[in-house]
């Protein structure tokens, strides 16, 4: 048998552009994605709140093996940054609400962050408040908390068009699961945000489902949310709840966040 070579090039040629597209679109419109090897990458967000420049920073050690990720920390003595503590950038935009995504994100808290009674909020989906119609900045309606070493998922939602932290509608408090200092926790979330009932949240750590909630989650609001990352500890603004010298540290990497036609399967298997 002889084999007709100039016909397996063409194949080739044909062939591997469409399976790199297929590759693409398999995991969804990627809408962002950063793995944080590069220090310049902090210049590109949204935006950094943070009391110094040593608050916010690229680590080349601690990443997943041995891998880069971006170090948060808040110090109680740090000074009072946008009306409270923290030490947080903010990643990502939506330009409408009531979308649906995947995001995947590695977090680490590292062993010398000790357990604390008082909660503070590592990763939040802020909502952007209606300011023509009177409305003022809210807690965020969907948060990654930490309080007494577990992890927490707290929701939030109003239906009325214009509302207050006083005037929610509801919220929900989950358990995520203990936290254990020093390792690093894939999550992999598949939120609908919504203020009706047609919302979601699922919640896979280490490809284990731990969340599977149904219902509103979010705002009415005209604009959709924004993702932050890092340290936001409203209670150490509390002289009786801050300490006289503690510190906070917790490290993201491999962030990734997809559209709706995304899968759990291509969002884990999604190589940086």
């Amino acid at each position: 048998m002889k084999l007709d070579f100039r016909y397996m090039i063409v194949n080739k040629l044909f062939l591997t552009p469409l399976l790199i597209i297929w590759s693409l679109s398999s995991c969804g419109q990627v809408l962002y994605k950063n793995s944080f090897g590069d220090p310049t990458v902090l210049k590109q967000t949204y935006g950094i709140e943070a009391a110094s420049d040593s608050s916010v920073k690229i680590d080349k050690l601690n990443g997943v093996n041995g891998r880069s990720s971006v170090r948060f920390e808040l110090n109680s003595t740090d000074r009072v940054v946008s009306t409270s503590k923290r030490s947080e950038m903010v990643i990502y935009r939506e330009k409408r609400p009531n979308v649906e995504r995947w995001v995947r994100m590695g977090v680490m808290v590292p062993d010398e962050t000790k357990q604390d009674t008082s909660q503070e909020i590592i990763a939040q989906w802020h909502a952007i408040p209606d300011l023509n119609l009177g409305e003022k900045w809210r807690s965020p309606p969907m948060s990654l908390r930490i309080q007494n070493g577990n992890f927490y998922l707290d929701l939030k939602w109003a239906n009325q068009r214009v509302n207050s932290n006083n005037t929610l509608t509801g919220s929900r408090r989950l358990l995520i699961g203990k936290l254990i200092p020093g390792h690093w926790y894939e999550m992999i979330f598949h939120i609908k945000f919504s203020y009706n009932k047609d919302g979601f949240v699922d919640l896979w750590k280490d490809g284990e489902k731990v969340i599977s909630y149904k219902g509103p989650n979010y705002y009415n609001d005209f604009r959709g949310p924004f993702l932050k990352l890092g340290i936001y500890k409203w209670e150490w603004m509390s002289r009786s709840k801050r300490a006289a010298k503690a510190t906070r540290v917790v490290y993201f990497n491999d962030v990734l966040i997809a559209d709706e036609t995304a899968n759990f399967t291509t969002i884990k298997n999604f190589r940086f």
